[in-house]
């Protein structure tokens, strides 16, 4: 099942780790696991969703529920679902990013030292890629480059719809890798307003989609960029207590 189109991407993260939860039962039918867990099909159903958010109370007995019926040891805790539910529930865009750390297991950058940064404010690599990783680069980095290319191009000869379509195709189309090797290109040579131009782009994203590459571009390193990105994507009345 998809997620509700209405889950901002704290709740989404939520609501990953609480399919792990459920999943852990032996049965695979929704019907069967709502009455081992105690609550109505469609409840369950709604909390698989991400449409309603368990009260705290209730995921306890469920978590416990869950515990009692499983065959072996659970994938998540019950503090690490209290912890993701506190910042789906509460609707602040900065527990939305933390969220994203949350199941990433990063660090986010605001505890990385100052002098660890670059001048964008980006968390450079640490060190040279080696190996498959480094042959990956080079061989998509013609990909890369020549995005890199057209966009500033348009921004050198004005053509400000051209270098906006440019961005939006290259959101569209370039792998995960391939975007976080453009973003980082970019912030590497201080065009941080192209930079922007590409990560804002699409604002057509859906939250999992969002969400996967927020976590490609902490795993590049480049936390200010995936922050931006989350920040962007939430809608503006944020999430509301169920």
């Amino acid at each position: 099942m998809t997620f509700w189109e209405g889950c901002t991407p704290a709740r989404t993260a939520f609501v990953t780790k609480f399919r792990d939860l459920v999943g852990a039962m032996p049965s695979e039918k929704q019907r069967s696991r709502a009455l081992q867990l105690a609550i109505p099909p469609s409840t369950l159903s709604n909390y698989w969703s991400g449409r309603r958010m368990p009260r705290v109370q209730t995921l306890r007995a469920i978590f416990e529920a869950v515990r009692a019926h499983a065959a072996t040891g659970l994938p998540v805790t019950l503090a690490e679902l209290e912890e993701l539910r506190s910042y789906a529930v509460e609707g602040r865009q900065e527990r939305d990013v933390q969220a994203v750390f949350v199941i990433a297991g990063s660090v986010p950058a605001a505890r990385v030292p100052a002098s660890a940064a670059g001048r964008s404010g980006e968390v450079p690599a640490t060190g040279p890629a080696e190996g498959p990783a480094r042959d990956r680069h080079s061989a998509r980095s013609a990909k890369v480059s020549e995005t890199l290319a057209v966009l500033r191009s348009a921004r050198a000869s004005g053509d400000l719809r051209h270098l906006i379509g440019t961005a939006w195709s290259a959101s569209r189309t370039l792998s995960e890798a391939d975007f976080c090797d453009a973003v980082g290109a970019l912030h590497a040579t201080g065009d941080t307003d192209l930079a922007e131009a590409l990560l804002l782009a699409d604002g057509q994203r859906e939250a999992a989609e969002t969400m996967r590459l927020a976590l490609a571009l902490m795993g590049a390193g480049l936390h200010s960029s995936a922050e931006l990105v989350m920040r962007a994507s939430l809608p503006s009345g944020g999430g509301t207590r169920s």
